[in-house]
């Protein structure tokens, strides 16, 4: 009993790391999409400003420091 009880606690632990870990996987595919647009733009030769690139730059790093905080046993 105590036993299932500890699988079970595991099971929802492991569930909640997985679905941190597909929210932030969307986020991340949204800025994938918008890197995308930028490498476009300056493969066809356009200015990109600093800005557009540091806000990005930015916005993934607080995504990996959100999969650094995601708690999974090495399961997930």
């Amino acid at each position: 009993r105590e036993r299932r009880l500890q699988e079970t606690r595991r099971n929802e632990q492991i569930g909640r790391a997985c679905k941190a870990i597909a929210t932030v996987k969307q986020e991340v595919d949204k800025l994938a999409e918008q890197i995308s647009i930028l490498e476009r733009s300056i493969m066809s030769g356009s200015t990109v400003a600093d800005n557009d690139l540091e806000v990005i730059t930015e916005m993934l790093m607080c995504h990996l420091l959100k999969l650094d905080g995601i708690k999974a046993d090495g399961e997930a």
